[in-house]
C-alpha cells in the first residue's frame, strides 16, 4: 500500500478496524475525510447516472413495446410444436381471437386442414436453418364461417447456449391480394379463351377457301397439343403451339385463288408463290404481339431436315423444335385423311412413309417418339 495516498490509507483502514484510532493521532485525518467526502459524491453522481440510464432503458423498452404491440402486422413467437409463447394485437386479431386465448395453443388449430402440412414444413425447416423462411396459409374464422389468407415469415432464435430457443415470426393478411390474382386468373382465362376463337375463327375462314382442308387445323392442332405435353414441354409454351398449329396455313390467305384452288400441278412459278406462304404468314402475324411467341410453327413448318425445305433452306437443330414436331403431325394428318384428289392412307402406310423420310423430310428422333405415342394421342 502507498502510504501517501489517502484513500488507499482509508480503505485499508477501515478494512482493519483501525479507523478510530487514526482519527485521533493521524496528522491525514482532514485529508481522508476529504477523500470520503469526495468519494460520496463521486457514487451518488454515478447512482445518478445509473438512474438516468435506466429510466432511458425503460422508455426505449417501452418505446418498443410499443411498436411491437400496435404494429400493423402480426408478429408471433412460437415453440418447435408451432404453440403460440406470444402474440400481438395484429396478430389476435388475424385470429380474431384475444390475447389471452392464443397463448400456449397451437396455430394448426386456426388454419385450414389443406394448410397444416404447408405450415408443420414451415416450422420444420425455419428450425434447422438461420435464413428467413416464408409461407402462405389459410386461416379459418369458425365463428363467422370465412377464411383468410396470409403470408408468414421466420426466423429462428437461439438462446445464450446457441440452442433452439424459439420461432419469431411476422403474418400479414393477403387475401385481397389472393383475390386480385384469382380474379386476374379469370380475365386472362377468359381473355385466352377469347383469343383461340378469334384464332379459330381464322382458321375456319382459311377452310372456307380451301374446301380441301376442312377439318384440318383443328385437328392437327389437337394432337400437336398432345404431343407436346408428352414431350414435355411448358404449358405457357403449349397455348403459344396451339395458337402456331391453328393458324400453321394462315399464310395462305395471301396467295391467289387461282394458284391456292388451282386443280392439277402448279407450275415453278405458281410453286415460287405458293412456297411464300410462310412469309405471309410471319407478316401477317408478327405486328401482333401476342402472337409472335406462336410463329415457329407458321413460319417455319416446311423446313425439312436435310435443308431441301422452305422458305429459308434450314436443316437440322437449325429449325425450331416446334415447327419439326409439327411437320411430322401435318404430315401425319394430311395423309390419313380422305382429299379429293385421293383416299386416306392407312395408318400403317403412313408410318411407313414417315419412317422412309426420317433424315430427309423430318428430324429422325421426333419421328421414333411419334410413331411411338400415336395410338395414345
Amino acid at each position: 500500500m502507498n502510504e501517501n495516498n489517502p484513500r488507499q490509507k482509508a480503505e485499508q483502514l477501515l478494512r482493519d478496524g483501525k479507523l478510530k484510532n487514526l482519527l485521533a493521532t493521524d496528522e491525514n485525518l482532514p485529508k481522508i475525510i476529504h477523500e470520503l467526502h469526495v468519494h460520496q459524491i463521486e457514487l451518488e453522481m454515478q447512482n445518478d447516472e445509473l438512474r438516468q440510464t435506466q429510466l432511458h432503458l425503460k422508455q426505449v423498452q417501452q418505446k418498443y413495446s410499443d411498436l411491437y404491440q400496435f404494429a400493423p402486422i402480426g408478429y408471433f413467437t412460437f415453440d418447435k410444436n408451432g404453440c403460440i409463447l406470444e402474440v400481438n394485437l395484429a396478430g389476435a386479431e388475424l385470429l380474431m381471437h384475444e390475447r389471452s386465448q392464443l397463448v400456449g395453443r397451437p396455430l394448426m388449430i386456426y388454419l385450414t386442414p389443406e394448410s397444416l402440412p404447408m405450415f408443420y414444413a414451415h416450422t420444420a425447416k425455419t428450425s434447422q436453418t438461420y435464413e428467413p423462411q416464408t409461407c402462405e396459409l389459410t386461416i379459418r374464422h369458425i365463428s363467422k364461417k370465412t377464411q383468410i389468407y396470409v403470408q408468414v415469415k421466420s426466423v429462428l432464435a437461439l438462446d445464450d447456449n446457441g440452442e433452439f430457443a424459439h420461432i419469431r415470426s411476422a403474418m400479414i393478411d393477403i387475401t385481397k391480394r389472393k383475390q386480385f390474382e384469382d380474379d386476374l386468373k379469370q380475365v386472362n382465362l377468359r381473355l385466352s379463351q377469347a383469343y383461340d376463337e378469334t384464332l379459330e375463327g381464322w382458321a375456319r375462314a382459311l377452310e372456307l377457301r380451301d374446301a380441301e382442308t376442312k377439318g384440318h387445323s383443328q385437328r392437327v392442332t389437337d394432337i400437336m397439343v398432345k404431343f407436346a405435353r408428352v414431350m414435355r414441354i411448358e404449358e405457357q409454351q403449349i397455348t403459344y403451339i396451339r395458337w402456331g398449329a391453328l393458324l400453321h396455313d394462315i399464310g395462305k390467305m395471301g396467295v391467289p385463288d387461282n394458284i391456292l384452288l388451282k386443280h392439277g400441278a402448279l407450275t415453278e412459278e405458281e410453286w415460287k408463290i405458293m412456297r411464300q406462304h410462310p412469309v405471309y404468314a410471319y407478316q401477317m402475324l408478327s405486328p401482333i404481339a401476342y402472337l409472335r411467341p406462336a410463329l415457329d410453327i407458321p413460319y417455319y413448318h416446311h423446313e425439312k431436315w436435310d435443308g431441301s425445305g422452305y422458305p429459308f433452306g434450314l436443316r437440322a437443330d437449325q429449325i425450331p423444335l416446334v415447327a419439326r414436331m409439327f411437320a411430322v403431325v401435318d404430315a401425319w394428318d394430311a395423309l390419313t385423311n380422305d382429299r379429293p384428289y385421293r383416299v386416306a392412307w392407312s395408318r400403317s402406310e403412313t408410318m411407313a412413309y414417315l419412317r422412309e423420310q426420317s433424315e430427309h423430310s423430318f428430324d429422325p428422333k421426333i419421328v421414333e417418339i411419334f410413331l411411338q405415342i400415336i395410338w395414345a394421342l
